[in-house]
């Protein structure tokens, strides 16, 4: 059973994981068979979805976001309509794991985007290696075995002011890609954020 957010409809994981009190922030993402979250902490401090204060940094405030996005291997359509929400709960649960704020996810049947806070301390290679290595680990047991993340992703920056924005965005993904395939959805987001890349790499 996951547990949901009434404000924003987000899942916020696994009933068994959340701590009594916390407003419903939880431990742990729902066990995968054979795989142990490296970067794991028994519990989430001093981040929440708006700027505070790090008890364990003294008078650090800070206010981190960022829209992660992800295809799968050669933008194979692995994730099928049937499990997806399951998918983006695992997610969830596992950015949770990782001392992070899962906002947001969504996406169709090869990208995935999520809205993500995460704190000062938080080394973004390492928290990305964990996140695909999860998900990827779950979804190869779970449902498809032939399922892996391409090796790169994108990672962008997201204001304060402009939260509620890529929100909506990644919401209205399955819209947004009745009009246009994922390479120009990317092109246009790399653009956006005065992103330099080399056409020739882009599937």
């Amino acid at each position: 059973m996951w547990v949901w957010s009434k404000s924003s409809g987000t899942p916020l994981g696994c009933a068994d994981c959340v701590r009594p009190g916390s407003g419903g922030r939880f431990l742990l993402p729902e066990p995968t068979p054979g795989y142990r979250l490296s970067a794991l902490r028994a519990e989430t401090d001093c981040l929440g979805t708006r700027g505070e204060e790090c008890p364990d940094m003294g008078s650090t405030y800070h206010s981190l976001h960022y829209h992660w996005v992800c295809s799968t291997k050669e933008r194979r359509p692995f994730i099928r309509p049937e499990w997806r929400p399951r998918l983006h709960e695992y997610l969830g649960g596992t950015v949770r794991g990782l001392e992070g704020v899962p906002l947001k996810v969504g996406g169709v049947q090869d990208p995935v985007h999520a809205l993500i806070g995460l704190k000062p301390t938080h080394c973004l290679s390492d928290f990305v290696r964990e996140l695909k290595k999860a998900t990827s680990v779950w979804a190869a047991a779970q449902h498809e075995r032939a399922f892996e993340w391409q090796e790169g992703y994108s990672l962008f920056t997201v204001s304060a002011s402009l939260r509620e924005t890529v929100s909506r965005y990644i919401e209205h993904q399955e819209e947004h890609h009745r009009k246009r395939s994922f390479k120009e959805e990317l092109k246009a987001l790399l653009a956006r954020h005065g992103v330099n890349y080399d056409p020739k790499y882009l599937l």
